[in-house]
């Protein structure tokens, strides 16, 4: 899970707030989002799994990378039906 930054927080506080009252027609609703994986490098993120009460080692956390590097679009959603 990729942490939320503060503006993330009050953009997506704004957006509840706004549509609060929404009575929207959900089968005609669509949630969507992407996300770019790279394929040969590292993408400067950290993506640790842990079992209940481990702690980070950091000898398995992967060093930052910078610079351009081949990588896959992924999009994905979801709706009423699907």
């Amino acid at each position: 899970m990729i942490p939320l930054t503060q503006n993330h927080r009050r953009l997506r506080l704004h957006w509840a707030n706004v549509h609060r009252s929404w009575r929207a027609d959900w089968q005609q609703v669509v949630f969507s989002d992407k996300s770019r994986c790279n394929l040969w490098h590292h993408d400067g993120r950290i993506r640790v799994r842990l079992y209940a009460g481990e702690r980070r080692i950091p000898e398995c956390i992967i060093e930052r990378h910078s610079g351009r590097t081949p990588g896959v679009m992924v999009w994905g959603a979801i709706a009423y039906h699907g």
